[in-house]
C-alpha cells in the first residue's frame, strides 16, 4: 500500500508540472508566430495627410498635402480625385469605402473599393468623387459634396471616408405664357438667375404678335 508523501507522487508532481511548463512554451511560441504573421499582413495607409489634389509624402504636408484633421468639410467636386498613400506590409487585399450622404446624413450611395500592391511596397491610392448620376441625386442638385469624416484602424488603414452633398440653395422654375415649365436652374444665395435655354414662343392673336 502507498503512502501519503512516498517519493513516487512527487515525482509524479515534478513530472505533470514539467509538463505544463512545456506546454505553456508551446502556446507561446504558437501566439508569438501568430502576432508576427498578422503584423506583417496589412496595409497602413495615412489618414493624417489624405490629398484631394495631388501626392503628398506620409509624415509630410509638402507637395500639396494636408493634414485630414484640420480639414474636415473640405469641397470636392464630381470628377475631382481624393488621393492618399499606403503601404503594403504583406499580401492582403486593400479594402475601403467611399459612403455619399445627403445633406440631413442619411446614406445614399456606398462606393466599395480595392486595391492590391506588390508586398513591401508604398504606393498612392487615386480615388475619383462622384456625381449625381452615380449617387442618386436630382440632376443639377449639387453644389458640391464636402469631407465630413474618415475612419481608420489602429495602424492608420483607412476604412471609410465620407461626403456629403451640399446642394443647390434655390431652384429656379422658368415658365412659358401657358404654365408650360421651360426649364429650371439651381442657384445660390446672392446670385442673379439666367436663362439661357430656348426663347419663350407664344402664336399670334388677331390684334397681336409676339417676340422674345
Amino acid at each position: 500500500m502507498k503512502k501519503t508523501g512516498e517519493p513516487v507522487s512527487e515525482k509524479k508532481t515534478a513530472v505533470s508540472a514539467a509538463e505544463i511548463k512545456k506546454r505553456r512554451k508551446q502556446f507561446l511560441i504558437m501566439l508569438l508566430s501568430f502576432i508576427l504573421t498578422f503584423n506583417c499582413m496589412y496595409f497602413t495607409c495615412f489618414a493624417e495627410n489624405i490629398d484631394f489634389g495631388g501626392y503628398s509624402n506620409p509624415g509630410s504636408d509638402s507637395e500639396g498635402g494636408f493634414r485630414i484633421n484640420n480639414n474636415i468639410n473640405k469641397a470636392v467636386s464630381p470628377g475631382e480625385t481624393i488621393k492618399w498613400d499606403c503601404y503594403n506590409s504583406g499580401t492582403t487585399t486593400y479594402v475601403y469605402d467611399v459612403v455619399y450622404k445627403s445633406p440631413g446624413g442619411a446614406e445614399l450611395f456606398t462606393d466599395n473599393k480595392s486595391a492590391n500592391s506588390e508586398p513591401g511596397s508604398g504606393f498612392l491610392i487615386t480615388y475619383t468623387v462622384l456625381g449625381e448620376a452615380e449617387t442618386g441625386l436630382a440632376a443639377g442638385s449639387l453644389k458640391h459634396w464636402k469631407l465630413v469624416d474618415v475612419k481608420y484602424t489602429s495602424n492608420k488603414s483607412i476604412t471609410k471616408i465620407y461626403l456629403e452633398a451640399v446642394l443647390y440653395d434655390f431652384t429656379i422654375t422658368w415658365k412659358n405664357y401657358d404654365g408650360s415649365v421651360l426649364g429650371t436652374t439651381q442657384v445660390g444665395p446672392g446670385t442673379v438667375p439666367v436663362w439661357g435655354g430656348a426663347n419663350p414662343s407664344r402664336g399670334a392673336s388677331a390684334q397681336y404678335t409676339y417676340s422674345f
